[in-house]
């Protein structure tokens, strides 16, 4: 008999959603999890799983708030969903209810609060500084695994306020703290993070180009024994944002020939449409650029996951490039302003940009008051930044007095 025969029924309808959703079919995932649900509805866990793994990573947001408050309802010592709901309240602009349940949360596990673990909602409500406060209590904890999370957590917050050297200097000790528990540490990917921040904060891209020729020579991707793990896709990617097009397309093809798993070529597609965007914006293409962006953001069962921001600072920059500034304006002010959860990442590579860039074109469109509102915001983001990085600043806050001026006067 099959293994599916021989185990009782409950566990399978547990299992077969994670080997479904795993190859690329969430949707028929769920329909077991709904089987699930009803055939055993004490199973403990679940539903907060369920809520978590898929409504929320398909965005719907809502159905997931109700299903975590059936959790909090149904096992009320157990803190997950005390603290999803929280998420689920943020992707859906409820902030006040969010408030709420996070500081419910709380009180009623403390010991959670306590060790860090609430940067990420707190980011998600606005609250940057407490989210700092709270990943630097977790960098201070007892466990190495919190104080590993605490420095990874604190190199991207200070990437996002333009503190560059501090940012390394928390990987650096995220790596150490790998070292320590025996996980072996990837000298290429932090040749990629190296280069990407020549990228997006230097403007350096001959620099950047340099780091990625000198990481892939010390480590050929076919030295790589694990196909998937081999970033070719983020490298792909890299080059052409580094303008060398011709490098870029040499690993996607290369890319194309080691993958011919459909499973692992399925799930890859979003990273694939994301290089294949940098590419056509390296070829003079934004139209297509824009296309392939969009793709990015999905795969083939629904959305990539539950963000629903994070795509848009690339198809922002490729509507920018396309001279569509309407278009452009649209798609950022939506990524800067609408709610979103897990967009820490993403903010810290485009938050920056993303603001001076809608001041500059509210600017040339004669809006002196929304191009104000937006180069402040940046300025206020930035103001602590690195000294290499502080001149962009004096330059927008001196430009920024001169419209301030021209305002008062009309």
């Amino acid at each position: 008999p099959l293994l599916r025969d021989r185990i009782p029924e409950r566990e399978r309808l547990q299992t077969v959603p994670i080997c479904q959703s795993f190859y690329g079919d969430r949707i028929k995932a769920l329909v077991v999890s709904d089987t699930l649900l009803n055939e055993y509805p004490n199973t403990p866990g679940a539903l907060n799983a369920i809520a978590l793994s898929y409504r929320m990573n398909l965005r719907e947001f809502a159905r997931a708030e109700s299903m975590f408050a059936r959790v909090i309802e149904s096992e009320p010592n157990t803190p997950f969903a005390y603290f999803n709901i929280v998420e689920a309240q943020i992707a859906q602009g409820k902030y006040d209810a969010a408030a709420v349940s996070l500081d419910r949360a709380r009180r009623r596990f403390p010991a959670r609060s306590a060790s860090g673990g609430i940067s990420e909602p707190l980011y998600n409500l606005g609250r940057r500084d407490s989210a700092e406060a709270s990943a630097r209590a977790q960098a201070s904890g007892v466990s190495v695994l919190d104080r590993l999370n605490g420095h990874n957590t604190l190199s991207v917050l200070a990437a996002l306020r333009g503190r560059i050297a501090e940012a390394r200097t928390h990987l650096a000790e995220a790596r150490a703290l790998e070292r320590e528990s025996g996980e072996q540490s990837s000298a290429l990917g932090d040749s990629l993070i190296a280069a990407r921040i020549e990228i997006v904060f230097f403007n350096n891209p001959s620099r950047a180009v340099r780091t990625l020729d000198r990481a892939l020579a010390e480590t050929p991707l076919e030295s790589i024994g694990w196909i998937p793990s081999r970033p070719y896709l983020r490298i792909a990617s890299l080059y052409a944002q580094a303008h060398r097009v011709d490098k870029a397309k040499a690993t996607l093809a290369a890319y194309d020939r080691a993958v011919d798993d459909t499973s692992q070529r399925r799930r890859d597609q979003p990273d694939r449409d994301a290089a294949l965007g940098y590419i056509a914006l390296a070829d003079q293409r934004p139209r297509d650029a824009v296309a392939a962006f969009r793709r990015s953001d999905m795969q083939s069962d629904g959305p990539v996951d539950m963000c629903a921001v994070c795509a848009e600072p690339s198809v922002g920059l490729a509507f920018d490039r396309a001279g569509m500034a309407d278009s452009a304006i649209a798609t950022l002010e939506h990524y800067v302003n609408a709610p979103s959860v897990h967009r820490r990442f993403v903010d810290a590579w485009n938050l920056h940009w993303a603001l001076r860039r809608l001041g500059e074109l509210h600017e040339a469109r004669g809006d002196s008051a929304e191009a104000v509102r937006y180069y402040q915001r940046f300025v206020e983001l930035w103001k602590n930044a690195d000294p290499e990085l502080k001149p962009t600043v004096t330059r927008i806050t001196q430009h920024l007095a001169r419209l301030s001026t021209r305002e008062t006067t009309h």
